[in-house]
């Protein structure tokens, strides 16, 4: 909360974790401003560079506070800002990380697009999240490479080995559960054709969890009225 006071005030926000002082600072950026509505235009290449110069501004506090020399730079998942570094901005390496394909979505498609490509033209490396990030990457830049995610085997099999609480917010569990786990919106879910399966497959229960984002688009299917659907 102190950090989004900050951020609307223009100023940079900073906090340390408090179990690993020393190994993770959360920095805040002040607001950029929201440009994405335009057209790739000049008017949209002055505005970001506007943006830009408040993430060079971020750059430098952290740089003095820290009294940091020798800095990596690792932009993930937002080539819009971040493409000419100022000359008293000069990371030991520049990288970006493509965690997903940001041509499916059209909101991050308008300008992702051709700012993942110039990016990873400029930049020293490209990391990405699987192989088919990796073939279109590397069509781009020599330096691409394959980082795949990684997750905790014994953190995540307990599920499968212990006997644990059901939670609370759960449906009874007379039927069998269909779970989404994600984003819920329409660019991931047909929300129709979730409603069909519903109003066919009763005697299944339909959890969606996640972050609903297009709560109008699936209300107009009436999803939310469906006895066996749960978000």
């Amino acid at each position: 909360m102190q950090n989004r006071r900050a951020v609307f005030t223009g100023k940079i926000g900073f906090h340390t974790h408090g179990k690993w002082p020393e190994l993770l600072t959360v920095i805040t950026l002040p607001t950029f401003l929201p440009i994405n509505f335009l057209p790739e235009s000049k008017l949209y290449r002055l505005i970001n560079r506007l943006n830009e110069q408040l993430l060079w501004k971020a750059l430098r506090t952290v740089l003095r506070r820290y009294r940091l020399q020798h800095w990596v730079f690792l932009n993930v998942y937002y080539p819009y800002t971040g493409f000419e570094f100022p000359e008293d901005l000069q990371p030991l390496l520049k990288c970006y990380y493509s965690v997903d394909d940001i041509s499916q979505e059209s909101y991050t498609a308008k300008h992702g697009v051709m700012g993942e490509k110039r990016m990873a033209e400029i930049y020293d490396f490209v990391l990405t999240t699987s192989k088919v990030l990796y073939q279109k990457m590397i069509a781009v830049s020599p330096h691409a490479y394959w980082l795949p995610n990684a997750a905790d085997v014994t953190l995540f099999s307990r599920a499968a080995v212990w006997k644990l609480p059901r939670p609370h917010d759960m449906p009874p569990s007379d039927k069998p559960c269909a779970v989404y786990i994600g984003n819920i919106d329409t660019a991931r879910n047909d929300f129709a054709l979730l409603a069909e399966l519903a109003s066919r497959c009763s005697d299944i229960n339909i959890v969606l969890i996640g972050l609903l984002t297009s709560p109008i688009e699936a209300d107009a299917v009436g999803l939310h009225r469906l006895p066996n659907v749960f978000f």
